[in-house]
């Protein structure tokens, strides 16, 4: 009799677990309403404020967090993920990354950061994104396994609010 109660308990296990995938299944092939959040941020020593965009992550497993760091007037594109970092492929230092924008395709090198989860891009590539999303188009962003797509609804109201002469007064 023990024998068939061990395999009722397999049974179960084996509900649970194709019950638990099919329910990651369904979660993570849901359609993700992401939208541009902002924070700012003030240092102390030296006297110095920050300001930061950033379009969340939609999957954790194969999706890229955009983040612009604006110190004055000069802004700072990251890019970061929360799995397996960015293979270094070339020793350099640097991972390609891909925009498209309508059929047009740019690359670019990012400099990648110790520990291989974020990417800086390079300023003609932060210029880019930031114009392009002030017109109000849409980006694909591609950096080998990760996949973002960077949307322009409320990017430019909180843009002209964190880039405010009066944000970085102290």
């Amino acid at each position: 009799m023990p024998i068939k109660t061990n395999f009722l308990l397999s049974d179960r296990r084996r509900t649970l677990l194709a019950l638990f995938l099919a329910l990651n299944f369904l979660v993570g092939c849901s359609p993700c309403n992401l939208q541009w959040e902002s924070e700012v941020i003030k240092a102390d020593y030296p006297p110095i404020t920050y300001a930061k965009i950033y379009l969340p992550v939609c999957s954790t497993f194969k999706g890229i967090e955009a983040e612009f760091l604006f110190c004055n007037q000069d802004a700072q594109l990251f890019l970061n993920i929360f799995s397996l970092e960015f293979p270094d492929y070339t020793d350099s230092g640097y991972f390609e990354v891909k925009l498209r924008i309508d059929d047009q395709e740019y690359c670019y090198w990012a400099e990648r950061f110790e520990g291989g989860q974020k990417l800086l891009l390079c300023d003609d590539a932060t210029q880019l994104v930031i114009s392009t999303l002030l017109v109000n188009c849409s980006i694909e962003l591609s950096a080998g396994r990760y996949q973002a797509k960077l949307i322009p609804e409320n990017f430019a109201k909180i843009y002209y609010e964190v880039t405010s002469p009066k944000r970085f007064q102290l």
